[in-house]
């Protein structure tokens, strides 16, 4: 698509620049940068060479919406230049004829494509295909059998494997092109035509090796149980199933050897162990500026504000020599990031110094209890889970 994309693009140029008077500033800048993407998109190498030859020996896969997302994204692919590229396709076979055919039709076409208001300055998308797997749809029934784990190589009951297109840009071809950069991709396209043949190759490679085998096994168990609570906690398994039991099941499990030795709780999503004094430290040296540039009015506050310096200093080197601040004691914390002691000279008449004063008391105040509730909610548990998977991998479920 760069090709015709670009090809098409120096065509509209050209008509532009031909019948429009000289232009300068703003609009000359983008004219030139839209002619230098259209430049750099039709300049072939050997690869996309090799790449659009192979294409245009199977015409059909561009129209085919399970070998091509071009006829179905219509968000991020112009649909008037993939027309023509089906047409051109039809009748070409190689890449020089190709582009040919693209420059005719779009002179044909030029006085509706500029007057209508189709951004077809757009560069062609930019994607990434990302590989994944997600968890096949399934019914709740009075036997439980959504929640049996699947027998070794029924594994596709539980999950399907794939390959999808991630666009990394924008879509440009919205009808309400005020929202695009708020816009999410809900049905990505998953290569379709390939999607039995990914699942095999996975199943192959599983089936070969004890190691994937045994992730592949532990994933199916997790999902399995996620299944299981999830239709639990929602009610489909009765009015009379005793929901509060899981308060007590979950005592006694966590009471189980089994438990100690394997047991380890499912980690949250981005807890991001040490950022939040990280920040803090980053704060802290903006406040360093901020001192160093207030002489003070009096030698009280003179005194005042160094004490202030060296306390942040000896925090931010806390917090910089500990490549694990987040594990850092709250009572180390307290001594050295604390700052109570300056909570009594913030409290004085407001002068450039107690204002700066209050602004250090109450960001340590914020991060302090940031931490406390952290440690409250458990979070430091997770974080330490987080940094033993960073190092040793996941652990056994």
């Amino acid at each position: 698509m760069p090709i015709a994309w670009g090809e098409r693009a120096k065509v509209l140029l050209d008509l532009i620049s031909s019948e429009s008077r000289e232009v300068e500033g703003r609009e000359r800048e983008i004219r030139n940068w839209i002619r230098g993407q259209a430049n750099q998109a039709s300049r072939l190498n050997p690869t996309r060479q090799a790449t659009l030859s192979a294409a245009l020996s199977s015409a059909t896969s561009i129209s085919d919406p399970r070998m091509s997302p071009l006829t179905i994204k219509h968000e991020f692919y112009d649909a008037r230049l993939v027309k023509l590229m089906t047409s051109c396709t039809k009748s070409v076979k190689d890449v020089p004829t190709f582009s040919s055919c693209i420059r005719e039709q779009t002179q044909a076409e030029a006085d509706s494509l500029l007057k209508s208001r189709s951004p077809w300055y757009m560069p062609p998308p930019e994607f990434e295909v990302w590989s994944g797997v997600r968890e096949q749809s399934y019914q709740s029934d009075g036997q439980l059998t959504f929640a049996h784990v699947p027998a070794k190589g029924e594994e596709s009951r539980v999950f399907r494997f794939m390959l999808q297109v991630a666009f990394t840009s924008a879509p440009a071809f919205l009808p309400d092109r005020s929202n695009r950069e708020n816009f999410s991709d809900e049905q990505p396209w998953e290569f379709p035509n390939i999607d039995s043949f990914i699942n095999r190759s996975v199943a192959m490679s599983v089936g070969a090796d004890e190691t994937r085998a045994q992730i592949l096994h532990d994933m199916l168990e997790f999902t399995i149980l996620q299944r299981l609570f999830r239709n639990i906690l929602s009610g489909k398994l009765g009015d009379q199933f005793p929901i509060e039991s899981l308060v007590t099941l979950s005592k006694t499990v966590a009471n189980t050897r089994a438990f100690e030795e394997r047991g380890i709780r499912t980690l949250r999503w981005t807890t991001q162990p040490g950022n939040n004094e990280k920040l803090f430290a980053l704060l802290l040296q903006s406040a360093l500026g901020a001192i160093v540039a207030t002489s003070g009015t009096t030698e009280s506050e003179r005194k005042v504000l160094s004490s202030a310096h060296r306390a942040i200093e000896s925090c931010v080197n806390l917090i910089q020599e500990n490549s694990a601040p987040q594990t850092i004691s709250s009572e180390a914390w307290r001594k050295s990031c604390g700052f109570d002691h300056f909570k009594s000279q913030a409290s004085r008449p407001a002068t450039e110094a107690s204002q700066i004063l209050q602004e250090l008391v109450a960001l340590a105040q914020q991060t302090t209890y940031a931490r406390q509730m952290r440690q409250s909610l458990g979070v430091s548990v997770d974080d330490r889970q987080a940094v033993e998977v960073a190092e040793r991998g996941c652990p056994p479920l």
